[in-house]
């Protein structure tokens, strides 16, 4: 009997009995394996569902359900009151009620009240004073962020900086009218300012700048004021608010149970819309924009820079596997073993879960509508996690080296694989810890011991460590030699998973490669663009040894070169080196800019300069047509003008006059005399000493006796809160004089650290020099963004 026949028999004409039955037919044979028909003929066929009997109690619990989805937001109503029409119209209305009451109200609703909840406006006594006249109109339209526009969210970041701005304003004027200007350097002021407007900026859900220190007690003055500048920024304030949107977007989507498998795996289909929209926006401004060099006025492609550099995916993945295979390597000539990890998250940290086997269809977890936790929040566990793993490997001696790659399940929850290398002996101790520690959280739960921590031994026998990592790299970046190949975990093609995982990684600010205990990439990317220049002239062949590894695309050779794979950061041969920018930031701050490389046992202040061209970014020049006979020439070679009479009008002085900053071909003009006039400065000229180094400087002309005081050094600038960085720490070991910026100096005599207290003169110019480099940052601030 087919399904044509079954349609016709007896009892089942009205549609929804025939879908039903179909639907109960279609469960015997998943169960049985054959159709009901295909048994023993006296079997009975399934009879037609019953109706489920209609009561006034059920018609008020339908209409209520109708009604919350009502008051949803636009992009979620549709999703239910969609389907719900849907089966109304193929299933009949019981079957729909049934999905109302059972799927939405009981399921849906509570997970859609719990996220909003987390997200909505959070008033305290600090906005309510700050925001007095517009709190209402500010948390109502915060408060459905998610369904307004972007321009609708700029225009909101605006009103609010500005609202911040006029309160900092009158704050201060107050201020100064009672105390004078210098009450607004005092560390008291300072902290009272920004508790009171970080505080107003955490009632939207925003984490200002150096929250955490203040936090722990340890808020400086300069965290403050850089952090206001921050709150009074209508451009700062545009950034976190379109964040929020984006988040709470698609937080409720993951509620709505419309991010897994079955729908739209990893990130939902809107969340992947406006990243393709964004990301063919900034596509389209990189061909519009070219790079202009400040000096010359040459110009180049900006997309063409773009496309060559690591933001390309197939760069990057190339820089990645070739990163891989080199610390294999050099893992191999260690004698290290590689292992590979898998970290998982609690299930209070899933929103759904695939059903039992045998089962196709997802199911919303019960343990994730406790907390709600997003894609982000579930990457901070892993981080914390990572971090405590880290400080007991510190504690206990051991060390790992190799990368951490973090991707999402079907539902966006993300997970790491970390494969790393370590010598044989450590394996069992470091596994031991690593297991620990992700079983802290909720160990004693089901499938725990199984899901949440799993080891695989690399075999050299069986394959490399960088063959069995590829896949993980590939599928996360572009899917690069992934045609035909399926997920298993989503059955979708790996081609199109790694645009999703993409998408996913942008839209919850989630890093997907870490390394881990080798030199870092970004000295390795500035010596390659060295080239073929050899540095050992101006420091030496160890240095230069570097650069050649880099230059040759060796890695391994690049991690020995650099000291080895557990090299201390402070003891690698080669660093980034960077200096105070000519821009200050848009909150009138000092950035430090990358200019080029360094070896710290030569000194600081020898670099070599890797970026010697300043650019910066320009629309691009439109193209004009050359002048045609039809438009600009003459018609013929005579001159048809008749003899007029030329008087030749005397000259006169010029007069004098302000120049007129609005005229911008005349600002250019100007610009361009003086810098032809100004005579040029080389910057990027250094004094090498051409003759043969004498010795080595850094580490190589300490003492045995002072290199094994730096540790104790070290220990106790920790311990008084000092981060003093290695050359300081040598500077010491040597028996200098160190100013770390406080009331002290520091002076090791003998085997103790001394703390020599300045002169009161010396005391009072200092805090002078904070106090009036406080009082500008205050006085800029207060009159910027008004």
């Amino acid at each position: 009997m087919k399904i044509a026949e079954i349609k016709t028999l007896r009892g089942y004409r009205s549609p929804a009995s025939r879908e039903a039955v179909i639907n109960v037919w279609h469960e015997y044979y998943e169960q049985y394996g054959r159709w009901p028909w295909n048994t023993d003929k006296q079997q009975p066929l399934p009879l037609p569902p019953k109706q489920t009997a209609v009561t006034p109690e059920m018609l008020a619990a339908v209409a209520q359900a109708q009604r919350d989805i009502e008051k949803q937001p636009l992009f979620i109503k549709m999703v239910f009151s969609g389907r719900y029409d849907y089966l109304v119209k193929n299933a009949g209305s019981d079957r729909a009620n049934k999905y109302l009451l059972n799927t939405f109200s009981k399921r849906v609703l509570p997970r859609l009240h719990l996220v909003n909840n987390k997200h909505h406006f959070a008033s305290n006594d600090d906005s309510a004073r700050v925001f007095r006249e517009e709190l209402n109109e500010f948390s109502e339209r915060f408060n459905r962020i998610h369904s307004l526009s972007v321009s609708e969210v700029d225009r909101l970041a605006y009103q609010i900086a500005y609202r911040i701005n006029g309160e900092f304003t009158i704050l201060c004027d107050h201020l100064v009218g009672d105390e004078g200007p210098e009450i607004l350097s005092t560390p008291d002021v300072l902290e009272m300012l920004y508790r009171l407007f970080a505080g107003a900026a955490r009632s939207f859900h925003v984490t200002p700048l150096f929250w955490a220190k203040y936090l722990r007690g340890k808020l400086q003055p300069t965290d403050a004021a850089a952090s206001i500048a921050r709150l009074v920024n209508p451009d700062w304030w545009r950034r976190k608010l379109r964040t929020r949107r984006t988040h709470w977007r698609e937080h409720l989507y993951i509620a709505a149970g419309q991010v897994n498998k079955n729908i739209s795996p990893y990130l939902s289909k809107s969340g992947y819309r406006d990243w393709q929209t964004q990301r063919h926006a900034n596509m389209e401004y990189l061909r519009s924009h070219e790079l202009e060099d400040v000096e010359t006025g040459e110009r180049i492609s900006l997309i063409d820079k773009v496309l060559h550099s690591v933001a390309n995916p197939a760069i990057r993945r190339h820089e990645l596997m070739n990163a891989m295979a080199g610390i294999e390597k050099a893992a191999i000539e260690m004698g290290c073993v590689g292992v590979f990890y898998t970290l998982t998250a609690p299930s209070k940290y899933h929103p759904s879960g695939v059903k039992k086997k045998g089962r196709s269809g997802i199911q919303f977890n019960r343990n994730w509508s406790a907390a709600a936790y997003t894609p982000k929040e579930t990457q901070q566990y892993l981080a914390h996690i990572w971090q405590l793993m880290r400080t007991a490997l510190k504690d206990a001696g051991l060390r790992v080296f190799g990368y951490r790659v973090a991707e999402p399940h079907h539902d966006g929850t993300p997970h790491w694989h970390m494969l790393f290398f370590m010598p044989p002996e450590h394996r069992a101790a470091i596994t031991q810890i690593f297991r620990n520690y992700a079983l802290l959280e909720d160990g004693d739960e089901p499938g725990a011991q199984k899901y949440r921590f799993t080891e695989k031994i690399i075999d050299p026998a069986k394959g490399s460590a960088t063959g069995y990592i590829a896949k993980y790299i590939s599928k996360n970046i572009d899917g690069y030699a992934m045609e035909g190949e399926i997920d298993e975990e989503t059955g979708k093609p790996m081609k199109e998973r790694a645009a999703s995982v993409a998408a996913w990684a942008s839209t919850w600010r989630i890093r997907q490669f870490q390394p881990v205990g080798i030199p870092p990439i970004g000295v390795w990317r500035e010596l390659r663009s060295i080239g073929e220049t050899s540095i050992a002239e101006q420091f030496d062949e160890s240095v230069d040894a570097v650069r050649l590894a880099a230059h040759s695309s060796n890695f391994a050779a690049y991690i020995m070169a650099q000291g080895g794979a557990f090299t201390p950061r402070r003891d690698l041969v080669v660093r980034v080196a960077s200096k105070v920018a000519d821009e200050l930031n848009p909150y009138g701050e000092e950035v430090q800019k990358t200019t080029g490389v360094y070896s710290p046992y030569h000194g600081t202040d020898k670099v070599y300069c890797t970026r010697k061209t300043k650019w910066k970014i320009v629309p691009k020049s439109l193209a004009l047509d050359p002048l045609t006979l039809q438009s600009e020439a003459p018609r013929s070679s005579v001159n048809n003008c008749g003899n007029g009479v030329f008087v030749d009008e005397p000259e006169l002085p010029p007069e004098p006059r302000a120049i007129d900053w609005s005229n911008a071909p005349q600002v250019r003009a100007m610009v361009f005399k003086l810098k032809k006039e100004t005579p040029k400065k080389h910057h990027y000229r250094f004094d090498w000493d051409k003759s043969p180094p004498k010795e080595r400087r850094g580490l190589a002309i300490l003492s045995d006796q002072a290199i094994d005081a730096i540790p104790q050094i070290e220990n106790f600038t920790d311990r008084i809160g000092i981060e003093a960085e290695p050359w300081t720490l040598e500077a010491l070991a040597r028996g200098a004089r160190v100013d770390f910026g406080d009331d002290y100096v520091y002076q090791v005599t003998g085997d103790r650290l001394n703390m020599i207290s300045l002169a009161p003169v010396q005391v009072n110019e200092k805090r002078q020099i904070t106090k009036e480099y406080l009082l500008n940052r205050i006085a800029v601030i207060r009159h910027s963004h008004g």
